[in-house]
């Protein structure tokens, strides 16, 4: 597995990817933290990233901008630069990603709803689809 600091704009992101990428493509994560949490620890309490090379994962684990009162996941703040993790991955495995699954602990599985399912198209856009 082959661990590395993304950084877009200042905002920084982890990414856990395979050694040898599958050929039939990879899984693409997106790993979001809950309320009051970072996405360091959402690393450590949902491990996904143990089995990157087993199952071919691709996973990005980003990190909420609001603050106050809490540390906490919102649309004006944080649906562009989700987007820009979504598209920096794709672009990364161009035609490659077989499936892309959106999880969430807590506050981050709403905020998941939110991407797959507003109007709009959420964080994840039509770009993911």
């Amino acid at each position: 597995m082959i661990t590395e600091k993304v950084d877009l704009d200042g905002r920084p992101f982890t990414l856990d990817r395979p050694d040898s990428p599958p050929e039939d493509g990879v899984v693409f994560v997106l790993n979001l933290h809950g309320a009051g949490s970072l996405g360091p620890w959402q690393r450590e309490y949902f491990p996904v990233h143990d089995h990157v090379d087993e199952f071919g994962l691709v996973v990005a684990t980003p990190t909420a901008r609001t603050t106050s009162p809490f540390r906490r996941w919102v649309a004006e703040a944080d649906d562009a630069y989700l987007q820009a993790v979504v598209e920096d991955v794709l672009a990364r495995y161009p035609g490659r990603v077989r499936s892309f699954w959106l999880a969430g602990h807590s506050q981050g599985s709403i905020t998941s709803n939110h991407g797959c399912c507003a109007p709009t198209g959420g964080p994840t856009g039509s770009t993911a689809g």
